[in-house]
């Protein structure tokens, strides 16, 4: 982690159990797994032991060492709680390395995602004072026992002129704070998809998702753990709410919204995607139609982009997801009137663009234009994939409008008729007709 100046030092570290440990092992534990030395040139005159140690190739995890060093852990727990006021501390890495007598770890810098956000600690178990740690042009001798931070992402570089290997136990962790933290200055752009539900949305954030900019979690972000605002879910609305004639207001009252709350776990949940260099925060939760002002007052730099689609297309998507709050006259209202949001949305607010359903299926290369004009970031963005959606469909973008609304029935259409007649100059701002 990069913080202000090379070394932290923290208090002493209760290290009998990892010491107790070490003495246990023999030269063929030290020899077991190479990988480290291998594959990083200035760790080929290390050996390590791999107490915990998960990436997207390896999974250790020595449940019975991390119970014998639990109370050195605790310890290292305890400095960090004591120091930095964390209240959850995860524990990602473990690692024992023996720094073989008159040898050096040459200078280097640590790369990769979890050292921008992890704390990285080195806990001497074996050492001496003929042993060097230089950070920067700072150079220390770590005393045995005590807990360092350094800081990983300056040059680096260790010297062992004793005739004694020097063995440390180094510790990955971080907290939520500084995940969230370190997603929090990564944005550069908020960006927020706002559609009516069942708009073929969940097709574009894949599609964005994919775009190395973008800074994203899997899930919509109504319902991300944490998430303190109103959930249309949680008062059996579902995709029906704005049929609801209070709800809407709920939707737009700041106090109902915790947004410090939301924030953090936003962006904790991102951290867990994080790739290096994206800078474009994404979200997309349907109900962002009736919140876009506090969204744009609460996030910096907020763009949106509104969609919607052919009305009939949407009752009839509705009806298939959520049988069990399905009713048509429910859904046609509910449709006009998110439409109507919408268009205020469209007129009101500059900082964003708009396109429907039908011109993103039928003119998907005018439409990557178009976002990538509103947002030069999102340059690799590409709508002609096979994409896996709701467990439905995996397949390339295409316009299931009208097989969609043949399912309807005569009775269902008759009954939407008269809402959508008395709605019509909303259906005509949108260009949709009347069945």
């Amino acid at each position: 982690m990069n913080f202000d100046g090379n070394f932290r030092t923290f208090a002493q570290v209760n290290i009998q159990p990892v010491q107790k440990l070490v003495a246990g092992f023999s030269e063929s534990d030290w020899q077991q797994n190479s990988l480290r030395q291998q594959k990083f040139k200035a760790h080929h005159s290390t050996d390590t032991i791999f107490i915990k140690f998960i990436n997207k190739s390896h999974c250790i995890v020595e449940e019975d060492i991390i119970q014998k060093i639990q109370p050195t852990l605790d310890s290292i727990i305890d400095n960090l709680q004591k120091t930095f006021g964390y209240t959850n501390i995860d524990i990602e890495r473990i690692i024992l390395t023996r720094l073989k007598p008159k040898t050096e770890i040459s200078r280097h810098r640590d790369k990769g995602l979890i050292f921008e956000t992890n704390h990285r600690l080195h806990i001497p178990i074996q050492t001496n004072e003929k042993v060097s740690f230089t950070v920067g042009k700072e150079q220390k001798c770590l005393q045995q026992g005590k807990m360092y931070e350094i800081n990983n992402r300056r040059l680096h570089s260790v010297k062992n002129a004793s005739n004694e290997s020097r063995i440390h136990m180094i510790v990955d962790c971080n907290s939520r704070r500084s995940r969230i933290e370190f997603i929090k200055n990564k944005c550069t752009t908020h960006l927020f998809l706002a559609p009516i539900n069942n708009s073929g949305s969940t097709y574009l954030k894949k599609i964005l998702r994919k775009c190395a900019k973008t800074i994203f979690f899997k899930k919509e972000g109504q319902f991300v753990a944490d998430f303190c605002g109103p959930v249309p879910k949680d008062k059996s609305l579902s995709f029906l709410w704005a049929n609801d004639p209070y709800y809407p207001s709920i939707l737009q009252n700041d106090s109902h919204y915790d947004w410090k709350k939301i924030k953090d776990a936003w962006y904790y949940a991102a951290s867990f995607h994080y790739r290096k260099g994206a800078c474009v925060f994404l979200e997309k939760s349907p109900p962002n139609i009736a919140r876009i002002s506090l969204l744009q007052r609460n996030f910096s730099h907020a763009k949106f982009i509104f969609t919607v689609r052919n009305p009939y297309a949407i009752i009839e998507s509705t009806k298939r997801s959520r049988k069990d709050v399905y009713n048509v006259n429910a859904a046609a209202n509910h449709v006009v009137n998110c439409l109507r949001i919408q268009r205020d949305n469209i007129e009101k607010f500059p900082n964003s663009i708009f396109f429907t359903y039908e011109q993103m299926c039928d003119n998907y290369r005018e439409i990557e234009q178009k976002i990538k004009y509103f947002l030069p970031e999102l340059e690799d963005i590409n709508l002609n994939q096979k994409i896996p959606i709701k467990r439905r469909y995996n397949e390339f973008l295409r316009n299931m409008n009208e097989e969609q609304v043949a399912r309807l029935s005569v009775k269902e259409i008759e009954s939407i008729r008269p809402i959508f007649g008395q709605n019509r100059d909303i259906l005509d701002y949108f260009g949709y007709e009347i069945l």
